[in-house]
C-alpha cells in the first residue's frame, strides 16, 4: 500500500537534523525520508529570482519606491519643459489653463475636456478609453479611487446628482526641499454608485515610479452625452511645503500653442481673450518659478 500519511514540513537547513526526526516519527520508509531531505536541501540552497514569490515583499517593491526617486528642483522645468501632455490632443474637444488669483474668475487647475465617442464605449473596455500620460519623470504619491465632490445638477433628470471623482498624483520636483507634485483630478461628472468602479482605469500604484509617457490612468466618460461633454480632467501643481495650489506652467510651447487652440469660449476671461499660456494672471505663490506674478505663465 503507498504511503500516505501527510509528512510534517520541512524549514531551514538549520533545523535539517529536527526536520528528519519528525520524519521518522511518522514511519515513512527510508526512500521516502531520503527524498524529502534532498527536496528540502535544493529548495533552501537553491538561489531566488527577483519578483519571486520566495522573495520578500519589501525587495520586490523596493525600485518602484519613491523614496528612491530623485526630484529635481522645480526651476529645472522653466528651461527643461516638459514634451508630453497629460491627454493625446486628437482627445481634447477643449478647455482652459490655470487662472490665478488676479484672474476675474480665479480657478485652481487648468480643464481638459474630451471628444464625445460617437458610440458610448462599455466600461469593461477599460483600454478604448482616452489615455493619461505622466508628464514628467518621478512617483507616485497619492491615488484616489472614489473621492466625493460637490453635488452637479443635471439637466436631463433635472436635479442635483452625486458626483464622485478618481485622480492620481504624481511627485515630479522639489521646491525649498518640499515635494511638488502635479495633480491630476479625473473628473466623470457622475456617481457610478460602486467604490470599486473606477479602479480598473488607474494603471499605477502608491510609491511607484513612473517616466514621461507612461500611461497612468483611462479617461472614463459616461455613456449619457450631456454627462459626457462635462466630462474633463482638472490639473495643477502643488507646492507641499506650502500646502499651496501652483499653476502647471512646465510645458513646452509647442504644447502651449496647441492647448490654447482649443478653447474657444473657455478661453476668456471676463471679456479678455486669454493669451498662449498655462497660467494667467498669476498671484506670486501660484508661479512656480518664483519669478513675480506675471499676466501669462
Amino acid at each position: 500500500m503507498p504511503f500516505s500519511r501527510r509528512l510534517p514540513r520541512l524549514s531551514k537547513p538549520a533545523h535539517w537534523s529536527r526536520s528528519l526526526r519528525a520524519l521518522s516519527q511518522t514511519g515513512a520508509p527510508r526512500e521516502v525520508l531520503l527524498a524529502a531531505l534532498l527536496v528540502s536541501v535544493f529548495w533552501s540552497t537553491a538561489p531566488t529570482r527577483a519578483g519571486s514569490p520566495a522573495e520578500p515583499p519589501q525587495a520586490r517593491n523596493k525600485s518602484n519606491q519613491g523614496a528612491a526617486v530623485r526630484l529635481p528642483d522645480i526651476t529645472s522645468f522653466s528651461e527643461q519643459k516638459s514634451s508630453r501632455f497629460i491627454v493625446d490632443f486628437a482627445q481634447v474637444r477643449t478647455g482652459h489653463p490655470y487662472l490665478g488669483a488676479n484672474a476675474v474668475r480665479p480657478h485652481t487647475g487648468g480643464h481638459v475636456y474630451f471628444q464625445i465617442p460617437d458610440k458610448p464605449i462599455s466600461a469593461e473596455r477599460v483600454e478604448e478609453f482616452p489615455a493619461i500620460y505622466a508628464v514628467a519623470d518621478g512617483y507616485v504619491s497619492r491615488i484616489d479611487e472614489y473621492f466625493k465632490l460637490r453635488p452637479i445638477f443635471n439637466r436631463r433628470l433635472g436635479k442635483e446628482i452625486a458626483n464622485r471623482r478618481y485622480g492620481v498624483t504624481l511627485a515630479i520636483a522639489r521646491k525649498d526641499g518640499a515635494v511638488v507634485d502635479f495633480h491630476y483630478s479625473i473628473e466623470p461628472m457622475m456617481d457610478p454608485g460602486d467604490p470599486d468602479f473606477y479602479k480598473p482605469f488607474i494603471l499605477v500604484r502608491r510609491g511607484q515610479a513612473v517616466k514621461q509617457g507612461d500611461i497612468i490612468a483611462r479617461m472614463y466618460i459616461p455613456p449619457q452625452r450631456d454627462v459626457a461633454e462635462k466630462t474633463h480632467i482638472h490639473f495643477n501643481l502643488m507646492d507641499t511645503g506650502r500646502r499651496k495650489f501652483m499653476a502647471p506652467v512646465i510645458f513646452s510651447d509647442d504644447i502651449n500653442r496647441r492647448f490654447h487652440a482649443t478653447w474657444g469660449a473657455r478661453g476668456v476671461d471676463g471679456e479678455q481673450r486669454i493669451p498662449v499660456c498655462m497660467g494667467y494672471r498669476l498671484a506670486p505663490a501660484e508661479n512656480p518659478f518664483g519669478t513675480g506674478a506675471p499676466d501669462k505663465q
